[in-house]
């Protein structure tokens, strides 16, 4: 894997024109290679994973309650 010389000094991706999306970069020839940038957030969980993981954590404390008394 190669290492990037590129520097951007006191600036974002949006400065520089890149919009939410997957930008691939590919070269062809003895030293073939790739590069792929992803700009943009990660999604927020969505609310029923987060009550589902919440029902869990909840009967897991439930059942090991019961165990201790």
């Amino acid at each position: 894997m190669g290492t990037s010389t590129d520097t951007f000094d006191s600036t974002t991706l949006a400065a520089l024109g890149a919009t939410d999306g997957t930008y691939t970069w590919t070269w062809s020839g003895a030293s073939a290679d790739s590069l792929t940038l992803i700009v943009g957030t990660a999604p927020a969980p969505e609310p029923a994973s987060l009550a589902q993981l919440s029902a869990g954590v909840v009967g897991l404390g439930l059942i090991r309650r019961k165990r201790i008394q």
